[in-house]
């Protein structure tokens, strides 16, 4: 069996599984969970931080709670890298007791970088995803943000991608 393996953004990853493009999609949750002819495991679950500048007061902290987040500006990932999960990052502020002051959005995780290490804003990520010597990280608590890593698939998937599925959850279960 051999497989392609496809490169996207969050949205990509979402309309490629939705067109049958591809048989399998590793994504955010947020991506698929709309989406009732779509399935998807959970493979991993990430710990959620605040990243900032290395001079920004926040630098200094070893936890921020999410109601320490209320007069911040923000930077952001765009719509454009993908509808649902824009979605949920702003429901997940309303969730939390805050109107995010969102200053700019970005296209990509190194310009979302950037701009929180010139001091332009902070931004919430996966701690996972952060090993950058430009900014600093740190975990975030109380907070309703969260990013669930998954594998997702369509009812007419073969039995060849079920086997595959099984075998990526066991390998992410032995993480």
């Amino acid at each position: 069996t051999e497989f392609d393996l496809v490169e996207g953004n969050f949205e990509d990853t979402y309309t490629n599984l939705s067109l049958d493009k591809t048989d399998l999609s590793f994504g955010l949750e947020s991506d698929f969970k709309h989406d009732p002819s779509i399935h998807y495991q959970c493979l991993y679950e990430y710990r959620m931080g605040v990243i900032c500048s290395l001079n920004h007061p926040f630098a200094s902290k070893d936890i921020i709670r999410s109601e320490e987040l209320e007069n911040e500006s923000f930077i952001v990932m765009s719509k454009r890298m993908g509808k649902n999960f824009y979605k949920d990052f702003l429901n997940a502020f309303k969730k939390d007791g805050i109107k995010p002051h969102i200053i700019k959005e970005v296209d990509s995780f190194e310009d979302l970088i950037i701009n929180v290490s010139l001091g332009k804003g902070i931004a919430i990520c996966s701690m996972n995803v952060i090993n950058n010597a430009l900014v600093k990280a740190i975990p975030l608590e109380s907070t309703h943000h969260h990013n669930h890593y998954v594998i997702a698939y369509k009812d007419t998937v073969s039995k060849e991608c079920l086997e595959f599925i099984e075998e990526t959850v066991h390998y992410f279960n032995t993480l």
